[in-house]
């Protein structure tokens, strides 16, 4: 987000203002929120994270005979 907000010459907060007043009311779970503050919690604690780049990898072999679950990478 602070990079596309940069693009445009936004602070994040205008381009999130920008995106809800386009898109409308989004309702949101609060269990929801406090997943991601727990999970987002654990990072800034130091819990080892996965590159995006290695995901991607993970996700172009679903449907095909190199798919492995997640756990077994």
């Amino acid at each position: 987000m602070k990079e596309r907000a940069a693009e445009l010459g936004m602070t994040v907060e205008e381009f999130l203002a920008a995106i809800a007043s386009e898109t409308g009311v989004v309702r949101v779970d609060p269990g929801e929120i406090a997943e991601l503050d727990r999970r987002w919690a654990k990072v800034e604690a130091g819990t080892r994270t996965v590159r995006n780049e290695e995901v991607v990898r993970w996700l172009e072999t679903w449907a095909t005979p190199e798919f492995k679950p997640w756990r077994e990478q």
